[in-house]
């Protein structure tokens, strides 16, 4: 990556649903199996907290790696409250770097498909799933670089 960018490197894994079963066309339509896309992306500074977005239908500490202490977060957004839940380290900076209207709307624009964000404090890095169709891939790697770019300009920022 460009030492410009937030991100020292952005590794990206693709898991296909069985298309070769001539079973899965009809059955994807009550199992709701789909694609999925992961991404783990390492950014080139140390957030100064931890911030998880789960869409609502997901369990959120499935996906939690063990020994993240987050709490829930209310953030007064309601646009972001009706599609995610949202857990930090830290309430006061999740609202603060929530406010940024980019990301903002662009968590908006990908709540159809942004299954799970998580900036990570321990680990300096951000992980994200979500369902990959034609269109998502572009919103959900513009949450990604996003939250990249937020996350290390609020940590400059204090």
């Amino acid at each position: 990556m460009k030492n410009s960018l937030p991100l020292s490197k952005m590794e990206i894994a693709v898991s296909l649903v069985d298309r070769e079963n001539v079973m899965h066309y009809p059955l994807s339509l009550l199992t709701k199996e789909c694609d999925k896309v992961t991404v783990w992306a390492f950014l080139r500074g140390k957030p100064p907290f931890s911030l998880e977005v789960c869409s609502k239908g997901t369990k959120p500490l499935s996906r939690r790696p063990k020994g993240l202490a987050l709490n829930a977060t209310s953030l007064g957004k309601e646009e972001l409250e009706k599609f995610f839940q949202i857990a930090s380290s830290a309430d006061a900076k999740a609202r603060n770097l929530l406010n940024d209207n980019k990301l903002t709307s662009s968590l908006v624009r990908a709540r159809e498909f942004l299954e799970y964000l998580l900036i990570d404090e321990g680990e300096s890095r951000i992980f994200m799933t979500g369902r990959l169709t034609e269109k998502s891939l572009d919103p959900l790697l513009d949450i990604v670089m996003l939250s990249g770019r937020s996350i290390i300009g609020f940590s400059s920022q204090k």
